[in-house]
């Protein structure tokens, strides 16, 4: 495979995963409010899972790109 479209798809998945951390941290409360609302977890565990995503996501956007 070319390098340079191995890059370009690096560095697209990073800024999508970024993007969508940052979209979640930018409304970290309406995040919470909509992961509760699928009640796919116990009500005590939706913060820290929701914090969780958030900094998942950012990692793995940065390792991505980096």
């Amino acid at each position: 495979m070319d390098p340079a479209l191995t890059y370009v798809i690096r560095v697209c998945l990073g800024l999508l995963l970024l993007a969508a951390a940052w979209g979640k941290a930018r409304d970290f409360s309406t995040f919470r409010y909509v992961l509760a609302d699928y009640q796919l977890l116990p009500a005590g565990m939706v913060p820290a899972v929701a914090a969780l995503t958030v900094l998942a996501e950012t990692v793995l956007g940065l390792g991505w790109l980096f």
